[in-house]
């Protein structure tokens, strides 16, 4: 799948983005999300520059929308000029096929089929230069004016083909603006001359070169949880899939009963899962093993490669509890103060150590050396989630990803990620240089993210628990792709990868994505979701990407 969209155009769309950014429950259901770039093929001009001045959809499900420029993006490269007050991009189209495709525009559409984009070419003076301008790649070439006919004064229209944009949903539609075709130049016919005052005419030859929906539909593989707070994956026995496990931590309160699954660590049997009848979390013939917590557990993640297979570690308190088969050994007075959120177990000299999330702060824990130690990266809030890529980049000890939710959930403004380089001393980690990091104003979509958890492809996917949105992310932060998995706001609160995962309905070679869902419940902290009216409400989904 190609790379739909990159850091430095989201960066460059803070405004725009942050007003989908939104709670999906803040969202027309009616509309859906076009997200329109456009690139170019390869052609013998040096340069072809064009202005334009709108873009406009018109879907089976309503009347033409106009979708604001994307006239926030920096000048350079293909981007000539911006003039932001009367809402107009000139571009190099020449330019725009050397790299990835620009985002033109982004907006809500009425739900429907595609039926027409409309792209408003038109002249302009920039630089000094009336546009379009073409420059040959000839010798002492000079750049020549294009006459735009005047048929096209409506704007140029593009018929895509079988694109729909779903409701609620979100759809990548790619342009590709042919400048060599789309060049007559009129001298080779003997049209042009002075008496014209310009030898060349562009007859725009556009068409959709991609289209691609971002909605993936999230499948209940589980039910009957009550606050599920993290889920992962456990190979068993890499030889068969037979005795795989789905491990959960399932919050909630130490004074809820334990017959309603509060405060406990659940592995349940993959194999129970048939298409279209979940696992049911409450069953008692054995194929749910419980641990109970002493306090509701918020973080899990398997440490299989460290300990072994079926091996994973969950926090609850101030505790990190290693599991296997159900059965803990739990630390308890090695780490100090605080409520802990998220852990992630790593190698750390050829033993197992830990990073952790409490609050403001992420620690680093080697039980063989003492008390955990703050990793100290600064400006932190609230630390929902934590993974760890070694070896990244080359030489350090690696890169932990941090999904902070911000002092305010309810708020996008101060949600972030982070890619913290570390390097590895003897008695822990340093920090060599600054976090790489993420904001809403660089990151579209970006809204109260709860987890995050390393790819096959080397980077991470993040999970947003503000409106059900899920980034793949490279290892610096480069944004790959998005996902969205239907499931609205205040519902994801964990994200894992399971490689080949053993589920009726989803054998795959790659991989698939769990998902802890709390079915639009509050955070523990708020009081006990555990209550007559919640509880059983919280499920475990899976998304093939």
């Amino acid at each position: 799948m190609r790379n739909l969209l990159t850091f430095m155009e989201y960066a460059a769309l803070a405004g725009a983005l942050a007003v989908f950014g939104c709670h999906s429950s803040d969202r027309d259901p009616a509309t859906g999300t076009v997200d329109l770039y456009m690139t170019d093929a390869p052609g013998e001009y040096l340069e072809v520059v064009v202005t334009i001045d709108a873009v406009s959809i018109k879907s089976s499900g309503g009347d033409w929308v106009e979708l604001p420029l994307n006239t926030d993006i920096d000048v350079g490269g293909a981007v000539v000029d911006k003039d932001i007050p009367r809402g107009r991009l000139t571009i190099d189209l020449v330019q725009l096929g050397q790299g990835e495709p620009m985002r033109l525009a982004l907006g809500r559409v009425p739900a429907g089929h595609l039926d027409q984009i409309r792209l408003h070419v038109v002249e302009d003076m920039v630089n000094g230069q009336r546009t379009p301008w073409v420059l040959e790649d000839i010798p002492e070439a000079m750049r020549e004016f294009v006459k735009i006919p005047s048929g096209h004064q409506t704007g140029l229209k593009i018929v895509p083909r079988n694109v729909e944009v779903l409701a609620d949903g979100l759809v990548a539609v790619t342009l590709d603006f042919d400048a060599q075709r789309s060049v007559i130049k009129l001298t080779d016919s003997g049209l042009g001359g002075p008496s014209r005052g310009f030898d060349f005419l562009l007859k725009p030859v556009i068409f959709v070169k991609d289209a691609e929906s971002l909605v993936q539909p999230a499948t209940t593989i589980a039910v009957g949880l009550n606050f599920p707070t993290g889920v992962d994956y456990l190979r068993r026995d890499e030889a068969t899939a037979s005795d795989d496990r789905i491990a959960v931590s399932n919050g909630g309160t130490a004074s809820s009963a334990e017959s309603s699954n509060a405060s406990t660590v659940l592995t349940l049997d993959p194999s129970g899962y048939a298409s279209g009848t979940p696992i049911d979390a409450t069953a008692t013939d054995g194929s749910v093993v419980r641990a109970v917590m002493t306090q509701p557990p918020l973080g899990l993640r398997r440490s299989e490669g460290l300990r072994g297979a079926g091996a994973f570690e969950a926090v609850a308190g101030e505790e990190v509890a290693h599991f296997t088969a159900g059965d803990p050994l739990t630390f308890t007075s090695d780490v100090i103060g605080g409520t802990l959120t998220a852990v992630e177990p790593v190698d750390f000299s050829g033993r197992t150590a830990y990073f952790l999330g409490r609050g403001t702060e992420t620690l680093f824990f080697d039980p063989a050396s003492g008390p955990a130690q703050p990793v100290g990266i600064s400006g932190l809030a609230d630390v929902t989630g934590l993974a760890f890529i070694p070896n990244v980049p080359e030489g350090m000890y690696g890169t932990l990803m941090v999904t902070d939710r911000g002092a305010d959930p309810a708020d996008p403004a101060d949600d972030q990620i982070l890619a913290q380089p570390l390097s590895a001393l003897e008695s822990g980690v340093t920090l060599p240089g600054p976090a790489i990091r993420h904001t809403a104003a660089t990151l579209g979509f970006l809204n109260e993210p709860v987890g995050v958890v390393r790819s096959a492809a080397g980077g991470v996917y993040v999970a947003m628990r503000g409106n059900g949105f899920i980034h793949e992310l490279g290892p610096d932060l480069a944004l790959i792709r998005i996902l969205d998995t239907g499931l609205g706001a205040s519902s994801l609160n964990g994200i894992a990868v399971a490689g080949t995962p053993a589920l009726a309905g989803f054998e795959t070679s790659g991989e698939a994505l769990l998902l802890a869902n709390t079915l639009g419940l509050d955070d523990p902290a708020a009081g006990d979701p555990l209550d007559p009216a919640a509880a059983g409400g919280g499920t475990i989904e899976i998304v093939v990407p």
